[in-house]
């Protein structure tokens, strides 16, 4: 995910962007992502990190490392 918001130009370098594991459960976990952008690009950005990040999860393979996968 940091790798990710670094590519994109919209997200502020300060504050620094933050990535943290917020709850591992059987069959999934909960990831927050907190870049920090213009107002306007907000939204824009939102999406668009879900999206790629989504992708490059899927690509990992992350299911292969919870504790029911």
């Amino acid at each position: 995910a940091l790798q990710i918001m670094a590519e994109d130009r919209r997200i502020l370098d300060k504050p620094i962007p933050v990535v943290s594991l917020l709850k591992i459960a059987p069959a999934a976990f909960t990831v927050a992502v907190r870049p920090h952008t213009l107002v306007t690009d907000y939204w824009p950005v939102f999406f668009t990190l879900q999206d790629k990040i989504k992708i490059a999860m899927d690509q990992q393979d992350l299911s292969k490392t919870l504790p029911g996968g």
